[in-house]
């Protein structure tokens, strides 16, 4: 088959529709309304796990209540709804969270990401930036 050439108002309606294209704006995809999930950064994450956070409803801190200390291999306290305390350590990994409860022998991994300007430690909203 041979290949003809774009004529008249087919080449214009082409170099019209690729104009916004040629920036140097972001294109977002917008599936469902939603912009997708986009993974944090190891440095992202630890800078959100470097300070006191909300994870859903639950106050996680890296820094011990006065008077006390962490035990070893422990490295931060969740203060959860209902005013108990859980202790834990978590690390920052590409994109994830993996949060560990020696005390039961249990190990979450968890997906960070971005979604529409909200931080998600798997599918509970935080408030880091």
């Amino acid at each position: 088959m041979a290949k003809t050439p774009m004529k008249g108002s087919s080449a214009l309606v082409f170099a019209i529709a690729a104009l916004p294209l040629s920036g140097c704006e972001t294109v977002s995809l917008v599936i469902g309304g939603h912009a997708p999930a986009v993974p944090l950064s190891k440095a992202e994450i630890r800078r959100c796990l470097e300070l006191p956070h909300k994870v859903g409803d639950s106050l996680v801190s890296p820094v011990p209540r006065p008077g006390n200390v962490f035990k070893p291999g422990y490295n931060f306290s969740v203060r959860q709804v209902d005013g108990s305390y859980g202790f834990g350590h978590q690390e920052a990994a590409e994109g994830r969270v993996i949060v560990r409860y020696p005390a039961q022998h249990k190990a979450v991994n968890l997906e960070a990401t971005r979604r529409n300007g909200v931080v998600y430690f798997g599918d509970e909203p935080t408030n880091c930036r």
